[in-house]
């Protein structure tokens, strides 16, 4: 048996949210040699958790963020980053399938779109995890046009509308 080491994507649909996942890896134990935290290079370092900065890659000169090349982020066991920053790794030149694990935290508070930059970088064997609670606050959009058309629902919100998971609750 041949065991791969596992390459983790964890995406959020807000910095904050990437930021908690973020910190609490790192209380857990995770080192900022195996974790990276991707940020867009608008953002701010002020806003980010100073437990989350040695996550962080940032220009020294300027102290704004920066995105690394693609050869580092495929060092890290784990990359933490926002469902719309996942974006930038498919620019940077991440190929579908690098992850063996995507995980969406909050899933259910993203839209559909937003998700499915993420799993982009999924490849056949990729596993993928939508983690969030549908019952609490839902995806926000603000286009009419687009809520009109269905896309204020959450990936995770359609697939449990699925008869498959509905059939799955009533086992239970």
């Amino acid at each position: 048996v041949i065991v791969t080491p596992a390459r983790v994507l964890v995406v959020a649909p807000s910095d904050f949210a990437a930021d908690i996942v973020c910190d609490r890896l790192a209380r857990a134990g995770v080192k900022p040699d195996v974790m990276t935290r991707i940020n867009s290079t608008r953002r701010l370092t002020t806003s980010v958790m100073p437990s989350v900065l040695a996550y962080c890659n940032t220009d020294r000169a300027s102290g704004a963020f920066v995105l690394p090349p693609s050869e580092v982020v495929q060092g890290f066991a784990c990359v933490v980053c926002t469902c719309a920053t996942a974006g930038t790794l498919v620019t940077l030149g991440i190929p579908a399938g690098h992850f063996t694990h995507i995980v969406a935290d909050e899933s259910s508070q993203a839209v559909e779109p937003e998700t499915l930059i993420a799993l982009t970088l999924a490849g056949p064997a990729t596993r993928v995890v939508l983690a969030g609670d549908p019952c609490q606050l839902g995806a926000v959009l603000r286009s009419p046009v687009a809520n009109t058309l269905g896309l204020a629902t959450s990936l995770q919100e359609r697939l449990m509308a699925r008869p498959v998971y509905s059939e799955a609750r009533s086992i239970v």
